[in-house]
């Protein structure tokens, strides 16, 4: 329930803040620009500072944008992008609350952590915050934990591929994750 409260209640003002044009030009701009060349049968394409085509992926490599164009055909619009990034926000909620039961073997104090996760301050910034690739690389990560602490080494390396898909810096991370198992 709290997920989904939370996915609601951050992609209302995500959709709110882009509707007051409140959102950022360049960021919100160009990843929708991405999408919607890809859609349109031309990966990753955007336009640069100086005016000209290229890829996105010359500035930062986050394919997983590329995912995102099917959605575009469903609902071509920016506040696509802003929904998706705060229902993935969300979605950490999931996995921190089944590492917490587990580990505490406490339902109970497994929802407070689940709760504490989506009441943190940095959480509700980022889900609104305009649309970043790498943001969704915070759900993808604590499932990719949740995976590995459970010996589950597929799954693991699925979601940590497609978290490594959300930015150049997201290898490092997994690599941690590597070291700790």
């Amino acid at each position: 329930l709290a997920v989904c409260a939370f996915a609601a209640g951050m992609s209302a003002l995500a959709v709110l803040q882009q509707r007051a044009f409140e959102t950022g030009r360049f960021d919100v701009g160009n990843l929708t620009q991405a999408v919607w060349s890809t859609a349109h049968g031309h990966l990753l394409e955007i336009t640069n500072l100086q005016g000209r085509q290229m890829s996105r992926l010359g500035a930062h490599f986050d394919p997983i944008v590329a995912l995102l164009a099917p959605l575009w055909w469903v609902w071509p619009s920016p506040e696509m992008l802003l929904v998706v990034q705060a229902v993935a926000v969300a979605l950490g909620a999931v996995p921190v609350f089944l590492l917490a039961r587990k580990h505490l073997g406490s339902e109970h104090e497994a929802v407070l952590l689940a709760l504490a996760y989506l009441a943190y301050p940095w959480i509700a910034w980022v889900a609104i915050d305009g649309f970043h690739p790498l943001t969704l690389a915070i759900p993808l990560l604590l499932f990719s934990m949740w995976f590995l602490d459970g010996d589950r080494l597929l799954p693991f390396a699925l979601c940590a591929g497609v978290a490594a898909m959300t930015g150049e810096l997201v290898g490092v991370w997994i690599a941690a994750l590597g070291l700790w198992y």
